[in-house]
C-alpha cells in the first residue's frame, strides 16, 4: 500500500514535499472561483426589480392563477398593468380590490398600497380631492 506511506510519513513528521500546496494556487483557485461568481451575478444585480415598487399605469387584464399541491388548490389574484412606456407587468391584489377593478381603471402603488381609480390619477406628490372612488 504505497499511497498508506505518506500519511505514515507525515504521521511521524517527515516532510513530503510532493504532497505540499503551494500559496500561489490557492489564492490562483480562489480568484477564479470570486471571478467565476462575479460573472455570474453581475447581470442579475444590474436588471430591473423583479417587483415595480412604485408605478402608475392603466388595468389592462385581470385573472386568477391557481397552484396546485399535495394540500389542496390556492388561487392568486393578479392585475395586468401597462405604464405610460407601453410595458406590461402583473401586480398582486387581494380579494376586494380584484372585484373592484375593471379594464380601463387607473391603478397606482405608493408605499406598497394599491389604490384604484376611474379617473387618472395626479402627478407623483400631488393629491387629488373629491370623487367616489377613492
Amino acid at each position: 500500500m504505497k499511497w498508506a506511506r505518506r500519511f505514515r510519513r507525515a504521521g511521524r513528521g517527515e516532510d513530503y514535499a510532493g504532497e505540499r500546496v503551494s500559496r500561489l494556487g490557492l489564492v490562483v483557485l480562489a480568484c477564479v472561483v470570486f471571478a467565476i461568481g462575479f460573472v455570474y451575478a453581475y447581470p442579475r444585480l444590474k436588471g430591473p426589480p423583479l417587483i415595480r415598487r412604485d408605478f402608475v399605469g392603466k388595468v389592462v387584464d385581470k385573472h386568477l392563477t391557481l397552484r396546485e399541491s399535495e394540500i389542496g388548490t390556492a388561487g392568486a389574484l393578479w392585475l395586468l398593468v401597462e405604464d405610460g412606456g407601453g410595458r406590461r407587468f402583473r401586480v398582486a391584489v387581494n380579494g376586494e380590490q380584484y372585484e373592484r377593478a375593471r379594464v380601463g381603471m387607473w391603478a397606482r402603488r405608493s408605499g406598497g398600497v394599491v389604490e384604484l381609480s376611474r379617473d387618472e390619477p395626479a402627478p407623483h406628490g400631488l393629491k387629488r380631492t373629491g370623487g367616489p372612488d377613492r
